[in-house]
């Protein structure tokens, strides 16, 4: 599984845990480290060169990279992919660059899956000319590129979404920038938004 968003729902409605106790054997990936959770064994997250990637090398690196891992760790001939949104662009870029993995990958799961945001209608379709603009201006403020989403922030952005409009601000923050409706999210108000600020390479949003 390729979710992203799984740590914004509790255990009850996330698709991982759901397919779990369904019987099935789920194996979750986190394709590119954030700076919480680097711990490379050779290269630096200060090294600027470490935060330049996008979604095609996602794709055409780390995905296949998974596949193989679970494949070889279960003996499995094929598994099964599911994904939400960016993911899926990942796993069409890897079936359309190494059409190989489609012989490895019985069948793929894409949750609202996102490609070309050009045709967006949110209001964060108006953003979408000035992105790398925004991207330069705030790449002083970055660590080697990487745009740090810092605990104290976390932690702001979980005390705001606990106390303002009882969490209706931040799933009006998520229905903006999510491209999706108030109405699809779970209630009560999702307890992971504290770790939901977790950064982005800024290379990423370029792209």
């Amino acid at each position: 599984m390729s979710y992203p968003r799984e740590h914004e729902s509790a255990p009850g409605c996330r698709p991982s845990f759901l397919f779990a106790d369904a019987g099935f054997d789920v194996w979750a990936m986190n394709s590119r480290e954030i700076t919480r959770y680097s711990n490379h064994t050779t290269l630096s997250k200060n090294d600027p060169q470490y935060w330049k990637f996008s979604f095609d090398e996602i794709g055409r690196l780390d995905v296949p990279a998974g596949v193989d891992h679970v494949l070889n760790a279960t003996g499995a001939d094929r598994l099964t992919l599911v994904s939400l949104s960016q993911g899926v662009a990942t796993i069409l870029v890897l079936l359309s660059t190494r059409p190989e993995y489609n012989d490895k990958i019985n069948l793929v799961v894409a949750y609202g899956p996102v490609a070309n945001v050009s045709h967006f209608g949110s209001p964060l379709s108006l953003l979408i000319p000035f992105t790398p603009l925004i991207a330069t201006l705030a790449y002083p403020f970055t660590m080697a590129g990487y745009l740090e989403a810092t605990k104290g922030l976390s932690e702001f952005v979980a005390k705001v979404c606990e106390i303002l409009f009882n969490g209706e601000a931040c799933s009006l923050a998520i229905t903006i920038t999510a491209f999706s409706s108030p109405y699809q999210l779970n209630e009560p108000p999702q307890p992971g938004f504290d770790t939901a600020t977790c950064g982005s390479a800024a290379e990423y949003l370029i792209h």
